[in-house]
């Protein structure tokens, strides 16, 4: 998997990315004064991503210059606030703490380094986490400091075309629901058709089961959604190529395949699941 290194210096951020492949030397381009322009559309050229374009509208092809599977190679991008936009250009740095930790919890065996070389003693922490977003429940039910309902993270994962959907949860003995979902690496915080594709499944899935096993019986009205959610810890990702987003804050997804998808998913899964570990089914229900 990939690596990724981001440096906090005094008044700029260096990320630097590291991956196997070939070696691109862009040393002529910044001699020229060139640097990469990547508003130039893809789908003009589908080579773009082995050319610079300059500001002025020049193309030139980089120069590969060798194989570089011995060695770490990649891309290092400086990122410098502009105090004319940005009202703080300080750079805080438990908020790049928390949110290289959430990329690394979305990017299962990305280690993605953080270094803030502004003091006079350099402060470095690394995340890399294999279990992803599995890994990702873990840790805020830890925080929570939470009886767990079931030791095991219920991990699900689909797709279909290009879109991928993945959705892990677990149930606490609290009364409260977590559910955060993101796509895109992006944390949709009002949600979104990915959202409630796995909220309805969720809820379908308990009170089948519940039918079914005959925790419910025929006289009994079913568990609302806010029933069955009490105790969940649930992280929703979704990857897709046009993500289709209802503000210019990314807040809300707004894909209606990507429902379709994440309720399907958790249909056949969570399903199959229960049938599998009908006490993890049971303990859940007992406490809706």
């Amino acid at each position: 998997m990939g690596n990724l290194v981001l440096v906090i210096q005094e008044i700029q951020i260096e990320i630097t990315t590291i991956n196997d492949g070939i070696i691109i030397d862009l040393a002529p381009y910044l001699e020229m004064g060139y640097a990469p322009n990547y508003k130039k559309l893809l789908d003009e050229n589908p080579d773009i991503a082995k050319q610079v374009t300059t500001d002025a509208g020049e193309v030139f092809a980089f120069a590969c210059i060798g194989d570089a599977s011995y060695k770490p190679s990649g891309v290092k991008v400086t990122f410098k606030p502009d105090p004319e936009i940005f009202e703080d250009t300080v750079f805080v740095y438990e908020t790049l703490e928390n949110r290289m930790r959430e990329q690394a919890f979305l990017n299962a065996g990305v280690r993605i380094a953080l270094i803030d070389a502004r003091g006079e003693e350099i402060v470095e922490n690394e995340f890399m986490y294999e279990g992803g977003i599995k890994s990702f429940v873990t840790h805020l039910n830890n925080n929570r400091h939470n009886e767990l309902i079931h030791p095991e993270v219920i991990y699900m994962k689909g797709e279909k075309g290009t879109s991928v959907a993945e959705v892990a949860l677990q149930y606490n003995d609290s009364y409260n629901e977590l559910i955060l979902s993101f796509a895109n690496n992006m944390h949709t915080i009002e949600g979104g058709t990915h959202e409630t594709g796995f909220k309805s499944a969720i809820t379908k899935v308990l009170n089948d089961y519940a039918r079914k096993s005959g925790i419910l019986k025929d006289s009994d009205k079913n568990l609302s959604g806010e029933d069955v959610r009490e105790g969940l810890c649930a992280i929703i990702s979704v990857k897709l190529e046009d993500a289709q987003f209802e503000s210019q804050t990314k807040a809300k997804l707004g894909n209606s395949e990507v429902r379709t998808l994440v309720e399907g998913i958790v249909n056949a899964k969570l399903s199959e699941y229960f049938e599998e570990n009908p006490s993890v089914a049971k303990n859940i229900l007992d406490k809706a």
